[in-house]
């Protein structure tokens, strides 16, 4: 059910979640020479947190566009925030930036 709700949240979510992969090939296109790739990958573990509100709104996201069901979504949602009170949730997203220089 989780891969559900992730594939739902990437693909009715963002603008273009394939944009990041994208941008390497675009700045060399565009001219762009010493193009440069790093990631980020900030976790959080607290109630209340950045992520663990992101995975709220991803259940959301999948249930609004039918990738689950009404009960499928109260029950995943009681798992995440027992796995939030109790200290087991780990959660993050990785951060790509990308960048160059003009010649």
């Amino acid at each position: 059910m989780t891969r559900r709700i992730v594939a739902a949240f990437s693909d009715h979510s963002a603008v273009n979640g394939w944009l990041v992969r994208e941008l390497p090939g675009l700045f060399k296109g565009a001219g762009l020479k010493d193009i440069r790739v790093r990631g980020f990958m900030p976790l959080e573990q607290h109630e209340g947190s950045f992520y663990a509100r992101m995975g709220e709104r991803a259940a959301a996201v999948a249930l609004e566009v039918g990738a689950i069901t009404p009960e499928q979504h109260e029950k995943w949602m009681e798992a995440l925030r027992d796995r939030v009170r109790s200290g087991e949730f780990l959660g993050g997203r990785l951060h790509l930036f990308c960048w160059g220089r003009k010649p």
